[in-house]
């Protein structure tokens, strides 16, 4: 007979039950049938069995009275105890009492269901239906009634069910008790990467490496792991995962998008993580459908460090023309980029391209973000929003996207390297984010954000190494592979700020990504070195301009007082830096670059930034020439993007061939690391592949018991060295298939050997060397690179002849033309035979020469060039050396000098006299330029000279004359100096300035004006003034005006106030004498702040006037000592005033200092000289590293306070550090009695001494001077 129809409502409503039936193998007839309308009505005809059983028939509208008898074990009436009870809902006993459905109330669940087994034996008949772990031929469904979610399982018993068995993982997963094996600090991955299975082991190394470094549980603190609730799992494609998650007890949250069949599950907060891992690795590691599995754990970002600089208002980072006393030019030349026009005849701005600033928010109501911000474009992962502003303080992402694209030309603020380009706001490290949240915030909008900007990592202890998690590579890949209709987004990425934890970049997994651009910070002076914080790497690209020399970078702030500020309009500031500043310059101008072309895919992208970058900084001694010819630094990749000329070669660039790859697949290694050895161990891969390279990768595997002891180096064929590791403070164990890449192989060809090397270059701990495998990225065969060089550079007339060479890398096996361009001073054909157009290599010929035959001519020319450029052509690529120079000499141009043939002159008519010399030919007349300088005034102490100088037609000579003006001006004797001046039809002489002085008639000796100071530097909130004295020796009858000029990194009016003397302007002023007075006096008084700030300097100038001489010729400098938020305040090499501030460590350095300490405890260290010390109240330290660091005088010494710390090492003499010295090492008096003294305190004087052997033949030395019948003991006196 037909049973009546159950109907059920639960959170499988969507479940596909048609599939659910097709997965499963049944017996019989099953008596309950499902109608999934959404119905709330729980129906259940008496005559159901307790325990329905599927029928085969998969149509929902069959059901049969057959139900199978099952026998009941007198046992199961009795209370249960089930430990494994855990896994399933709870209470478990009200199941088996909606599922009788009889009137009557059973306690026991497995009386319910007809099972003969009881306790934990008894949880093996209660698992999951078939599309969890494998074929189950029998399927049973028990339901909570509350409602809740169904509980899917299956008898056991097969004796009941037809003889067929569960599946063993789930089995095997599922009916063990509870009881978590795994850690939170164990460092073995539950999914090791050669355990992942089904479709997941065609995903690449980099994500199968990730998903295992992913899930070790090692990786993450206690607090991270404990809050993670989120879990990434792989589930084979016959599984369902809406049953797997209804299993689990979890909810599935779709798929993450970025790895195929990969899906977001969320559990309860019932189940520890531990809990579930262990039931996710039971059932993988037997088995089942699930590939792999790993937690999504929230971790937290940071910004950039920004170091604080002196302010300035100017963009130096786009022009600098020496602002803040930088180096001129050493910007990104934005400005001749943006004279650049597009195929559109617009200028290159940026239009068209929109940057995505994916950091702490970005405030788009801020005037100079609000014309380019893409709100479409704009999400906030961290709130779930499409509102990406910051919170208050959070400034970062507003500063870095002024950088990359505020509005310009619009008469306000400050302008982005790519004002003309689109914003979009991407809010994803202003709280913690997992990978789930990092993976689609680096792909939203991956059509419309074109670039994507990120000045945030890891944290830059160099202790920790810390990689993408699987999601994020995949939407990496994804981003480079189908971003921009398919020519890829590209990532920009900062490259760290711990190089003074002796961080590295490539320690950062998400910096030395392949798929993103690295980027290094440099200064504005100095030639552009590397900002003292920016971490070196063998996977940075490029190096851009930031903070870290004397100016910050000026962008936009958040609005009012929230952000960094430093301006007067505080909209903007002067304060940002940091690779997090390099890095939206870096995206500005690559916002340029697809302007101007907008076909580049981001291959081409680094392609054109390798090339076009600059040589900053190039006396460093690590650029070297890789094998392609390409310059490349550890510091700074490839150099300093420059982005004029990254437009120019991205408006003609021809796209590189599609990307090609070798992997040399794991190599086992498995030897032990020689221990504090720089030799090391070493491995060879042999390529026989010839790819054009781009990035290399290395995937290393060591054990070892402190890895910061270990240096990683790869030397390629061409022999280019990439240091991957160097020695650093990271005391964590083991490298576990962590990722290193390197770009210095740029263009290199892959073929041949491939060494990669490991050494432990720290004694004590060791370790053994796994396995590594390399990684080659590039396109196709790779070209030979042409170069030049002049091998002979020194050409001249008539008959002294030129060559330069040409040389190939690379295969020479068939001939190849190459083309050139002459150019220079010289004029191709008519001052050398012409050289042709074109230069042919022979077959087997890796040189081809070049011969420049001068022709001897008549004109007077002087040196000229001849330069041969190697130009881009078909079959090579053009390298480093790419122009050579041969200078030609001209053997027609006569030499001019000069001499002063009366150098004797003065008031009132004693006139002097030059005599200018030509030396060669003297045929016709030649007009010579000359300039006159000195202290003497052109017109005014001397009858105009005018410029230039005539030789007559033959003469080989020619006379200026010097005739003096008398004054009544108190001078003193003044120079008039000739200088010979390059021109046409001549050169310039050795002998090229000639000097005429002109003594003064109108008075006595002038007085001398010396400067000092009272101090060398002085605290900046204390209470001690500067002093700078101005003295005049000799005359002072008379009121004297001596001028001076005004310098220094701290400004006046802001960081300090100036009394006396008169200041003309900011950098110039002067000071008065009046009649009979020989001193005169500028008053430095301190700003005091609580900004936290370098210390800054104020340097006086003595400058020359009238009526007086310069005795002191240097600028005078002093220091205001910081004294907010810095650990130790020091003071200068000279004599310096200390006061505490918000600082408790105060240190004299060298020179007599005076060191007050505060209320507080404070430590307090003269170091050399002859200090005066007050510690003021509290329980002080004063401190000394050696015997003979000077005698200082301890003002208020408090024997019941105050402690004498001195160095065991440094004094010597048997103390024992951490100690208070013995009693047989004090006494009072005035020398050593016993060989066991040591400090000798002198108390009627307050005199202490130290004798380093008592009593032996050392002589004792003073070391301070404390209060006279001060109570001092052994006990004040401790060694450290």
């Amino acid at each position: 007979m037909l049973m009546e129809t159950t109907q059920v409502s639960s959170n499988l409503s969507s479940t596909d039950m048609s599939s659910l039936a097709d997965s499963l193998s049944f017996d019989g007839a099953f008596p309950i049938t499902f109608d999934l309308t959404g119905s709330d009505d729980l129906t259940v005809s008496k005559e159901t069995s307790p325990l329905g059983v599927l029928n085969s028939d998969p149509s929902p509208s069959t059901v049969s009275s057959e139900a199978p008898t099952v026998p009941v074990s007198p046992a199961a009436t009795s209370q249960v105890d089930f430990p494994a009870i855990q896994t399933l809902p709870s209470p478990l006993k009200t199941e088996g009492k909606l599922l009788q459905n009889t009137g009557e109330s059973v306690d026991d669940p497995f009386h319910d269901m007809g099972m003969t087994k009881t306790g934990s034996s008894a949880l093996g008949e209660m698992l999951t239906s078939s599309k969890v772990g494998g074929v189950l031929p029998k399927a049973s469904l028990f339901l909570d009634p509350n409602p809740s979610p169904f509980r899917v399982g299956l008898p056991t018993n097969v004796n009941s069910w037809g003889g067929a068995a569960p599946s063993s993982a789930i089995t095997s997963a599922l009916n063990k008790p509870i009881q978590p094996k795994f850690s939170p600090f164990s460092t073995i991955p539950l999914v090791p990467k050669d355990s992942i299975s089904g479709s997941a082991r065609n995903l690449s190394d980099t994500i199968k490496q990730s998903i295992e470094r992913s899930s070790i549980l090692s990786n993450y603190s206690l607090d991270e792991f404990s809050q993670t609730k989120q879990w990434a799992i792989g589930i084979s494609g016959s599984q369902s995962p809406s049953d797997l998650a209804t299993l689990l007890g979890a909810t599935n949250k779709g798929k993450t998008g970025f790895i195929p069949g990969t899906y977001l599950f969320e559990f309860s907060k019932t189940k520890s993580p531990q809990e579930i891992a262990q039931i996710l690795k039971g059932i993988h590691d037997k088995g089942g459908t699930i590939d792999f599995f790993f937690p999504l754990v929230p971790r937290q970002h940071e910004a950039r460090f920004i170091p604080n600089d002196l302010l300035f208002s100017q963009q130096w980072h786009l022009n600098n023309t020496g602002q803040g006393g930088g180096t001129p030019n050493v910007d990104a030349n934005v400005i001749g980029a943006w004279d650049v026009l597009d195929s559109q005849n617009r200028p290159i701005n940026g239009i068209g391209v929109t940057i995505a600033i994916v950091d702490d928010g970005l405030q788009f109501a801020h005037p100079d973000i609000a014309p380019a911000y893409q709100a479409s474009s704009s999400f906030d992962f961290n709130d779930n929003d499409s509102n990406p502003t910051p919170s208050a303080g959070d400034g970062h992402g507003t500063s870095a996207g002024g950088v990359a694209g505020a509005r310009g030309n619009n008469s306000i603020g400050v302008s982005g390297v790519a004002y003309g380009a689109g914003l979009s706001g991407i809010r994803l490290i202003a709280a913690p984010a997992n990978d789930q949240q990092e993976a689609n915030a680096l792909t939203y909008q991956l059509q419309s954000n074109h670039i994507y900007s990120n000045s945030w990592g890891p944290v830059d202890t160099g202790s920790r190494k810390e990689a993408p998690g699987p999601l994020l590579l995949a939407a990496l890949q994804n981003g480079v592979t189908t971003g921009r209709a398919g020519k890829g987004n590209i990532y920009v990425w900062a490259g760290g700020n711990g190089r003074g934890n002796l961080d590295n970049s490539n320690y950062d997994g998400y910096a030395n990504s392949r798929y993103v651009i690295a980027v290094a910070a440099h200064r504005n002076n100095s030639n552009g070195v590397f900002s003292g914080y920016s971490e070196p790497g063998a996977n940075l690209l490029v190096t851009a301009p930031s903070d870290g020399g004397t100016l910050g970078v000026v962008t936009t702030d958040l609005m009012g007082t929230d952000g960094y500020n430093g301006l007067t309009d505080q909209n903007y500031t002067n304060d940002f830096g940091g690779t997090s500043s390099a890095t939206p310059l870096v995206s500005g101008v690559i916002a340029l670059m697809l302007q101007a072309n907008p076909n580049l895919t981001w291959r081409d992208v680094q392609h054109i930034l390798v090339r076009s970058a600059e040589k900053n900084d190039p006396t460093n001694t690590d650029w070297t020439t890789n094998g392609a010819g390409r310059s490349v630094n550890h510091n700074y990749g490839f150099g300093a993007v420059d982005a004029l000329s990254a437009v120019n070669l991205a408006k003609n660039w021809v796209n590189v061939g599609s990307e090609t790859s070798f992997t040399s697949g794991t190599q086992t290694v498995n030897a032990a690391i020689p221990d504090n050895s720089s030799t090391g161990i070493s491995r060879t891969v042999n390529v026989s592949q010839n790819l054009k390279v781009e990035t290399v990768e290395v995937v290393f595997d060591a054990a070892h018991t402190y890895r910061g002891d270990l240096v990683v180096t790869l030397t390629s064929p061409s022999g280019t060295i990439s240091r991957l590791a160097e020695v650093h403070n990271d005391s964590n164990d083991n490298y576990s298939s962590w990722v290193f890449t390197t770009k210095r192989a740029w263009d290199e060809s892959s073929l041949g050997n491939w060494t990669l090397n490991v050494a432990d270059q720290v004694a004590q701990d060791v370790g053994t060397w796994g396995s590594w495998k390399l990684n080659i990225f590039g396109t196709g065969t790779a070209l030979p690179v042409v170069t030049v060089a002049a091998t002979d550079a020194v050409a001249g007339e008539p008959a002294n002849n030129g060559q330069y060479t040409l040389t190939r890398t690379g295969s020479t096996a068939s001939a190849l033309t190459v083309n050139i361009a002459m150019n220079g001073t010289a004029t191709n054909g008519a001052d050398y035979t012409a050289i042709p157009t074109t230069v042919t290599f022979l077959a087997g010929s890796a040189t081809a020469v070049v011969n420049l035959n001068v022709i001897d001519d008549t004109l007077v020319e002087g040196t000229e060039t001849a330069i041969l450029n190697v130009a881009a052509g078909a079959g090579y690529t053009v390298g480093a050396a790419a122009s050579a120079t041969v200078n030609i000499a001209d053997n027609d141009l006569p030499a001019i000098t000069v001499a002063a043939t009366d150098a004797v002159a003065g008031e009132p008519a004693n006139n002097g006299q030059y005599t200018l010399t030509r030396t060669g030919s003297t045929a016709g007349a030649l007009t010579v330029n000359i300039a006159m300088n000195g202290t003497a005034t052109n017109g005014a102490d001397y009858t105009t000279i005018l410029t230039p100088v005539n030789f007559a037609e033959g003469s080989a000579t020619a006379v200026v004359n010097l005739n003096v003006i008398d004054d009544t001006l108190v001078e003193g004797t003044e120079t008039a100096i000739l200088t010979v001046l390059a021109g046409t039809g001549y050169t310039v002489g050795a002998a090229a300035s000639a000097t005429v002085n002109i003594a003064d008639n109108d008075g006595g000796t002038l007085p001398v004006v010396s400067l000092a100071s009272n101090y060398s530097g002085v605290s900046e909130n204390g209470k001690t003034n500067l002093v700078y004295n101005f003295t005049r020796s000799g005359a002072t009858t008379n009121s004297l005006t001596v001028n001076f000029t005004l310098a220094g990194t701290a400004t006046r009016g802001n960081d300090y106030n100036a009394y006396g003397g008169n200041f003309v302007s900011p950098t110039t002023g002067n000071i008065v004498f009046a009649p009979g007075q020989t001193t005169a006096q500028i008053e430095i008084v301190t700003t005091g702040d609580t900004v936290k700030e370098a210390n800054e300097t104020i340097a006086f100038t003595l400058a020359s006037g009238t009526g007086y001489t310069i005795g002191t010729p240097g600028a005078v400098t002093t220091t205001i000592l910081n004294d907010d938020g810095v650990l130790n305040q020091q003071g200068t090499t000279g004599n310096d005033v200390i006061e505490a501030g918000t600082t408790r460590n105060l240190s004299g350095r060298a020179g007599h200092d005076i060191l007050i300490g505060s209320n507080a405890s404070d430590m307090l260290v003269g170091a050399a000289g002859n200090d005066t010390i007050t510690s003021g109240a509290g329980f002080d330290v004063i401190a000394y590293s050696l015997a003979s660091e000077g005698q200082d005088t301890i003002t208020d010494f408090n024997v019941f306070q105050d402690t004498l710390q001195v160095s065991a090492a440094g004094f010597g003499g048997g103390l024992i550090a951490g100690e208070s010295i013995a009693a047989a090492q004090f006494v009072l008096g005035t020398v050593a009695t016993t060989a066991s003294h040591r400090f000798i305190f002198n108390k009627p004087t307050g005199q202490l001494f130290f004798d380093v052997d008592g009593n032996g033949s050392s002589v004792q030395t003073l070391l301070a001077t404390l209060t006279p019948n001060l109570n001092l003991t052994e006990d004040s006196i401790f060694a450290a």
